[in-house]
């Protein structure tokens, strides 16, 4: 269900926030396998808020490559 949620989103919205209330020890590797899942960057991490990003075909946002890579 959750996959499903974030796909459709990045599918509407290209840049996703995903705050996380649990599982806080382990933000990093599920916000990778999320990630991965959805076909989505990880863009990056500030607290307990990853964000996800997934051009669509309106290339609604233009984001650099060099920073996309800065999420890893």
């Amino acid at each position: 269900r959750v996959i499903a949620a974030m796909d459709d989103a990045l599918g509407s919205h290209e840049l996703v926030k995903v705050k996380f209330q649990a599982f806080k020890d382990e933000i990093r590797p599920l916000a990778e396998e999320l990630a991965v899942k959805t076909g989505s960057e990880l863009v990056g991490i500030i607290g307990f808020i990853a964000t996800l990003y997934r051009e669509s075909e309106d290339h609604l946002i233009h984001i650099p490559k060099d920073l996309l890579k800065k999420g890893e």
